[in-house]
């Protein structure tokens, strides 16, 4: 069911565009998205037998939330650690917290946080929210000029919103 809720999503989502099929992992259901400079994926899992509300406030959403970005702290940090080059390593991450407001009855909460880079700065942001039954967990890598921040913070938003208004439709349409 999960691999067949993401099959249905666009091709394109914000600017970027479908690199593979759905695939299923230990996790749940993965799809990939990219563009120069980005990478996405979205996510679909059921971490239990009941079905997950939506929106972001439950505690499962929360708890996704949490391990979505210990997964990514963990990964940046390690890339950060084989690019190397002058300045300091890391040694932890800040993330700031946000909730997507976009009018629709499911809002999303991410985290994001940004570091140096060779060209400019990455930024990874993760998302959360229940969605049809299940979590939807959204990560974008974004690598950009350092004055582009902002406009990569919007970029995933609009991926993320895509992504949950994709997955609430196709939802339905399975339903029916």
């Amino acid at each position: 069911m999960d691999v067949a809720l993401l099959a249905a999503l666009p091709d394109r989502l914000a600017t970027l565009r479908r690199q593979a099929p759905a695939q299923t992992t230990r996790s749940g259901a993965v799809m990939a998205y990219a563009r120069p400079n980005a990478t996405a994926a979205i996510m679909l899992s059921a971490p239990t037998a009941l079905p997950v509300p939506d929106g972001a406030t439950s505690a499962t959403a929360r708890g996704a939330l949490a391990e979505a970005t210990g997964d990514a702290s963990l990964r940046m940090l390690e890339d950060a650690g084989r690019r190397g080059g002058a300045g300091r390593r890391p040694s932890e991450l800040r993330w700031r917290s946000f909730i997507v407001h976009d009018g629709s009855a499911t809002d999303l909460l991410c985290n994001r946080t940004t570091l140096p880079a060779a060209r400019g700065m990455v930024t990874e942001i993760v998302c959360v929210t229940g969605v049809a039954g299940r979590v939807m967990t959204v990560g974008l890598t974004l690598t950009h000029p350092r004055q582009a921040e902002q406009e990569a913070i919007r970029l995933a938003c609009r991926f993320a919103a895509e992504a949950r208004a994709g997955l609430r439709e196709a939802a339905r349409l399975q339903r029916a």
